[in-house]
């Protein structure tokens, strides 16, 4: 049986335009509610929510860390890094975000 990174042709065509829509900012949950059976969508779209998360967690808390280490050079990680996830996502490919895969592969949904 396939896992949820092994994808039909079918599913990445049906879902690619939804799945990049999930990594602008809060919007994960779009290709989750939308196409919730599509598992290019719904893999992206998990992804996408960790990486929301964690850009989210890093806000908060870089007060209390160095805030151009927290707030800056972290944060512009995971902005470049959901760029490049969604022009990956756009051309039909699957990017296993470190990191961020293992965590979002562990969520139910």
């Amino acid at each position: 049986m396939a896992n949820d990174a092994e994808f039909t042709p079918e599913e990445v065509e049906d879902g690619k335009a939804l799945a990049a829509i999930g990594y602008l900012w809060m919007l994960f949950f779009i290709p989750l509610v939308v196409k919730p059976r599509n598992r290019f969508c719904r893999a992206h779209g998990k992804q996408a929510m960790v990486l929301f998360i964690a850009g989210a967690l890093v806000s908060t808390f870089s007060c209390f860390i160095s805030p151009l280490f927290g707030g800056g050079l972290v944060g512009l990680l995971i902005f470049v890094v959901q760029i490049v996830a969604l022009v990956k996502t756009l051309q039909g490919e699957f990017w296993k975000i470190p990191g961020a895969w293992d965590l979002a592969s562990r969520i139910n949904l």
